[in-house]
């Protein structure tokens, strides 16, 4: 579920940012739940558990900026979208670290050109696996550094953990088919986005773990790592 605030004394406005939203995922089938504030004190009370803010940048007299960074005091990391009429606000918006800015007024096309591949990221980063033969244990997709079999177990090394697995490799491959995962080796899958730099023989993870890469899988690994990286370019 992403839990989205906007907040925006302009009711009209509010609502067409809200409209953009409804438009934009509900052809995705994602669970989603969209709220409105008009002033600080409802955005206080209501962005506690809210992923997703639209911030407009005069909110009743009161700088959205102001309103922004009182909440990255409370240790509030939800992703900040500026909206604004005015383009002043541009520079002095980032003080806030936001993800995007929009200004207004913008059309449905402006909106999802903007906005998709933010909500997609984030989609990205939150996928999870729940397995009944792995109990007790949400893995983030994201999470993972790179799989590896060995003696009839899938072991999967995340950033701080290590998960034992009762699964083949090739399971995990076909679990992961519409990831961005690649094998580098006959016994291991690699997170492309967790890839550090490849050289002539290696693979060198961002945690500085370094993998082999065999000369089988070499040429076909080496062509989805560089698909992956001109996706972000």
């Amino acid at each position: 579920m992403i839990n989205i605030l906007i907040c925006d004394d302009e009711i009209n406005d509010a609502n067409i940012a809200k409209a953009c939203i409804e438009n934009l995922l509900n052809p995705k089938n994602i669970a989603y739940n969209v709220d409105v504030c008009t002033n600080a004190t409802e955005l206080i009370e209501k962005s506690k558990n809210v992923n997703f803010l639209f911030l407009d940048m005069e909110i009743n007299g009161i700088s959205g900026i102001d309103m922004g960074l009182k909440l990255r005091t409370l240790k509030n990391q939800c992703h900040i979208i500026i909206t604004s009429n005015y383009q002043k606000y541009l520079l002095d918006g980032y003080s806030i670290k936001p993800d995007r800015y929009i200004l207004k007024p913008y059309t449905q096309d402006q909106f999802n050109m903007i906005m998709e591949p933010v909500f997609n990221e984030y989609l990205n980063e939150n996928r999870y696996i729940m397995d009944e033969k792995i109990p007790g244990t949400k893995i983030y997709i994201n999470d993972i550094y790179y799989l590896e079999y060995s003696r009839k177990y899938t072991y999967l090394y995340l950033h701080n953990r290590t998960i034992k697995t009762p699964y083949s490799l090739s399971y995990w491959k076909s679990t992961l088919c519409n990831e961005t995962f690649a094998q580098c080796y006959k016994s291991i899958l690699v997170n492309l986005k967790k890839i550090n730099y490849v050289d002539k023989q290696d693979v060198i993870l961002q945690n500085n773990v370094k993998l082999p890469v065999s000369r089988f899988y070499k040429k076909t690994f080496e062509e989805a790592w560089i698909n992956e990286m001109s996706k972000s370019i």
